[in-house]
């Protein structure tokens, strides 16, 4: 750099030192050091300091006789002290070369700004003697390049290991430029698949996401967690948030990209989708009403069949109610729910809650508690039972078990009754019909006559509760049966009772027994005018009603179809919830000693029951009584009565066979028969009739026979003896209905009487039986139709 070395010195300037010549006492050329920006620093063999440009005082606070004073690597600071000698030492090899050396030189004030100097050695120069240092302060400069390094290398560092797939390409073409290694992992190319080609071409990116993505940069300079999709080497399509922004590197415009690979999480929200869809769907068709709710009672969720349950229109509805004051009827019972759920797994409990109309239903509630992240409870889910008609059904169930046992055992009382009232009333009979007899002593027969007759109808009563009585139905417009009764109430309930009757229009008819049914409305009558002892109303109404399933709160145990409904109705004092659950009981009355026997409406019951219809009470204390009575609609055509003909009684020849396991009964039995003319033979049971019939020689036309005895019941003792004698004809007779006889025991030519019976009745079917006029006299195979004289 300089030809002319021997008179080279140093000339200042910006750019450092290295001019032709000059002597140092040339005054042009000391003005020019002395008002430079930078500073010359004058070193003598030893590496003293000689000589300091004034500039040295503003750059490090020393002046120029103060800084000579010092050694010079005193002023260097200690970790840059070994560098800066190997730069001495290459400038002392290297004669007029010009040596980069930079280091931290102790300012006046204690600090150690960075210096940048250039170092030429100008030793075998006779006019300078010395090594030469133009130097000058670079803190400023080196801070700025240090901060760049760092943030290169900290945007390499973030480039290389973010978690995030990112990349960088050229905003004109999508050319790649760099990715990282999360990038090749996540697409599966490798760096040489990608650098330098462009995106479209890797099919790493659909054009028409490009395309918006571009256009996003475009209008608003990034795009921020835009979901889109793109495609791995292997073709496997993922789902990803990209954010980007347009960089400048090297001047070129270009894009950096961060990709989070989101398909997993995507997968998981639309599985997560797809289960509380199908969670919703279970929830909404569950059958059972289901709501979850906080602590202190506020409704979050609700399904429609908890909607519909508590009687309301929308969720919203429910949404606003507080489960402790507007559904429990008993707010007690939410809190004993809560407390036996905390106590750990636990059985369902039931309870009552009210409707949105007020009324009540038994519900049976299952829950468990949700629980946030610190184990607190945060909410309760509790499936709903509706068990209002379960509970209503066990109840009739219960009801009806009872009154059956009742019944059975009524049934029982009457048989017996029954037989000792034909003992008297056979025995009174025959004092009467011997004309020997002194008139004072038939008088008393007769008034026993009447006595057994009363007693009769006791035992009526008992086998109507029973459902053991003959009955003949027949079908017809019960309008028709209470418009022949509607001028005969008034005068049987009095005047101060206001009767009304109110038929329906196109009245379906039923198949029930008139006489037996005129009873039912007497009874109900009769018993509504005992309620009103002031006066009232009493209203009987009939009606055509559909049940269609949803009924079942009065009469679960109804079939759907059509009914006839008769409805007595009065205004009287009405009975409590203890009194109605024993009124169809016989002998249970509330009336005074000697005012009922407790037996009309256990009458009542057992013709409705058995004429297949069902019967409920609805009545509160105070507030009258309505019973209602529902007849299943008949589809058979009206039956027109006939007015009854006297059958006349006359006796005959015929061989007879009675068969009686009661002795006096029997007794009777035989000898009015005898009395009237029959050859009687007499058995005590089926066994002793049957062992009668195989050694007898006489020609037994008729078998009358009780149907349950002990050792062989009638039924069985009918079928041998017929198979003995194909043209005997049977006669049954019994205190119990009908129904006690098996299925098709009845057969051409056999009948049945109901005990008990006059003996001129007796008499009149037994010559009916025998001149086969009783033959035809039956019903279908459940329900034999038994003929009643």
């Amino acid at each position: 750099m300089c030809p002319d070395r021997s008179r080279v010195v140093p000339k200042v300037s910006s750019g450092g030192v290295s001019t032709p010549a000059q002597r140092l006492s040339d005054a042009t050329f000391r003005a020019l050091i002395e008002n430079s920006n930078d500073a010359i620093v004058l070193f003598d063999p030893a590496l003293n300091i000689s000589y300091a440009s004034p500039a040295t005082e503003r750059i490090l606070g020393y002046t120029p006789g103060e800084i000579v004073r010092i050694p010079s690597f005193d002023l260097v600071h200690p970790d840059d002290v070994a560098q800066l000698r190997t730069r001495f030492e290459e400038c002392l090899a290297q004669p007029g070369k010009p040596i980069r050396a930079v280091a931290r030189i102790r300012h006046k004030n204690g600090s150690w700004p960075t210096m940048e100097g250039v170092l030429t050695n100008f030793l075998d120069d006779p006019h300078v003697r010395g090594i030469v240092n133009n130097y000058r302060e670079i803190t400023e400069s080196v801070r700025a390049e240090t901060a760049l390094r760092e943030s290169e290398d900290k945007f390499k560092r973030a480039f290389r290991s973010n978690p995030n797939a990112m990349s960088i390409t050229t905003l004109a073409e999508g050319r790649f430029l760099d990715v990282n290694d999360v990038f090749l992992r996540t697409s599966g190319y490798t760096r040489e698949d990608l650098i330098g080609r462009v995106s479209l071409e890797t099919s790493w990116v659909e054009k028409e996401d490009r395309t918006r993505m571009l256009r996003c940069l475009s209008e608003q300079g990034y795009v921020e967690a835009m979901e889109t999709s793109f495609r791995g080497k292997t073709g496997a399509v993922l789902i990803v948030s990209l954010s980007a922004v347009v960089v400048e590197i090297g001047g070129v415009q270009c894009v950096l990209t961060t990709s989070q690979d989101i398909t997993g999480r995507k997968r998981a929200a639309e599985k997560l989708r797809r289960s509380e869809e199908q969670y919703r769907s279970l929830v909404e068709l569950a059958p059972y009403g289901i709501y979850r709710a906080t602590r202190d009672g506020r409704i979050l969720m609700v399904n429609s069949a908890l909607v519909k349950m508590l009687g309301y229109d929308t969720p919203e509805e429910v949404l606003r109610l507080n489960l402790e004051t507007d559904v429990y009827e008993d707010r007690s019972e939410r809190a004993r729910l809560l407390q036996k759920v905390e106590a750990g797994p636990a059985s369902p409990i039931e309870t009552t809650w009210k409707r949105r109309d007020g009324s009540i239903i038994s519900v049976r509630l299952a829950a468990r508690l949700i629980y946030d992240s610190r184990s607190r409870v945060l909410q309760t889910e509790v499936f709903v039972e509706n068990v209002t008609e379960q509970r209503a059904l066990e109840k009739q169930l219960q009801t009806r078990q009872k009154m059956e046992a009742i019944a059975q055992l009524a049934g029982g009382v009457a048989h017996d009754f029954n037989n000792l009232l034909m003992i008297i009333r056979s025995r009174a009979a025959l004092v009467i019909a011997d004309a020997s007899q002194p008139e004072n002593v038939v008088e008393e027969a007769e008034e026993i006559v009447r006595a057994t007759r009363r007693a009769a109808e006791l035992t009526r009563q008992m086998l109507a509760f029973s459902r053991d009585q003959v009955l003949e139905p027949s079908v017809l417009n019960l309008n028709n049966l209470l418009a022949e009764l509607g001028n005969m109430l008034p005068h049987l309930i009095g005047k101060q009772v206001e009767t009304r009757i109110v038929a329906a229009p196109n009245l379906g008819l039923v198949k029930v027994d008139r006489g037996q049914f005129e009873q039912v409305v007497v009874n109900l009558a009769i018993n509504a005018r005992d309620a009103m002892p002031t006066g009232g109303r009493l209203v009987v109404e009939t009606s055509n009603v559909e049940i269609d399933g949803h009924r079942s709160d009065s009469h679960p145990l109804m079939k759907r179809g059509r009914y006839v409904l008769l409805s007595v109705t009065d205004t009287g004092v009405g009975m409590d919830k203890e009194t109605q659950a024993h009124i169809f009981e016989p002998f249970f009355t509330t009336k005074e000693r000697g005012k009922g026997t407790g037996l009309g409406l256990a009458m009542v019951y057992g013709i409705v029951q058995q004429s297949g219809g069902h019967i409920s009470v609805v009545s509160a204390a105070g507030a009258g009584t309505s019973f209602n009575i529902y007849l299943p609609e008949a589809t058979e055509p009206e039956q027109i009565e006939q007015a009854d003909q006297v059958v006349p009684a006359p006796g005959g020849t015929e061989t007879i066979l009675f068969v009686e396991d009661e002795e006096a009964l029997r007794k009777v039995g035989a000898d009015f028969l005898r009395s009237k003319g029959y050859d009687v033979l007499a058995a005590a049971n089926g066994l002793d009739a049957l062992h009668i019939c195989r050694t007898t020689d006489r020609s037994i036309r008729l078998l009358v026979t009780d149907v349950i005895m002990p050792r062989m019941g009638g039924a069985e003792l009918a079928k041998n003896a017929v198979a003995l004698n194909p043209n005997l004809r049977v006669l049954y007779v019994s205190a119990y209905s009908g129904r006690a006889l098996p299925r098709g025991a009845l057969k051409p030519g056999q009948s049945f009487l109901q005990k008990p019976f006059s003996m001129a009745n007796l008499a009149r079917q037994v010559r009916a039986m025998l001149d086969g006029k009783a033959a035809s006299e039956q019903q279908d195979d459940a329900q034999p139709q038994l003929k009643s004289n």
